[in-house]
């Protein structure tokens, strides 16, 4: 019977913490926590890495394989597999764009936006390397013609995640990218929220369908 209930929530703080600390059995020990809800996984977790070498040799290896392993049935296999899928899935994903490459943001946008026909507001979260690494929806309404900034989200978002900077992108599904009165408004609420919190924020892009309006590029406000 497995005694050590508290062992578990220790490994996950420890995955929380710094997850270089963990070995690679450790990882694997923490991953097989949601497919075996009882028994002491490090065992399992040995097994595996013994009979695969590593943790590629693991992911790759089918679930008849797999299940030939003592401790391992259908749905530790199914687990194991699983993540071995979404692993090559993510090899050949491409990067999100960094953005002294402005053409292709651009294409970037124009995709992500494509057939969208409400408007909504998203905050491309953007490192120290110029590379986006996140990018979160603030507000999406069911109207055709309107996207309500709720600011304390925005505020939240940008404490969790701090940022280097950002680029606010929404979209006008009339088709005319110029700005309106209210979305310089609005940038400007959050370019204030972004000075209290030292983030920069690069640029606002409006697009549509076929077009994409750059108040940076077009020099029609002062981006801080």
């Amino acid at each position: 019977m497995y005694m050590h209930a508290g062992h578990r929530e220790r490994m996950r703080m420890k995955l929380l913490d710094d997850e270089t600390k963990l070995t690679d059995i450790e990882v694997l020990e923490i991953l097989l926590y949601d497919s075996i809800a009882r028994r002491d996984t490090k065992p399992t977790a040995k097994l595996l890495l013994d009979a695969f070498i590593n943790l590629k040799g693991v992911f790759s290896a089918s679930p008849k394989l797999l299940m030939a392993i003592s401790g391992v049935g259908q749905k530790v296999a199914e687990q194991l597999v699983t993540v071995g899928k979404i692993i090559n899935r993510i090899q050949h994903d491409e990067e999100l764009p960094k953005i002294h490459n402005f053409f292709k943001l651009q294409q970037f946008i124009q995709k992500r936006f494509t057939g969208y026909k409400k408007e909504k507001l998203e905050i491309f979260l953007i490192n120290d390397e110029s590379k986006v690494f996140c990018i979160h929806t603030i507000e999406e309404k069911n109207t055709e013609n309107s996207v309500k900034t709720d600011f304390k989200e925005i505020t939240k978002i940008l404490s969790i995640t701090a940022p280097e900077s950002i680029i606010l992108v929404h979209n006008h599904p009339s088709g005319n990218v110029q700005p309106s009165e209210n979305d310089s408004i609005c940038l400007q609420e959050i370019c204030t929220l972004c000075q209290k919190q030292s983030i920069r924020v690069l640029d606002s892009i409006i697009v549509s369908e076929d077009k994409l309006y750059s108040y940076y590029h077009s020099q029609s406000f002062q981006i801080n």
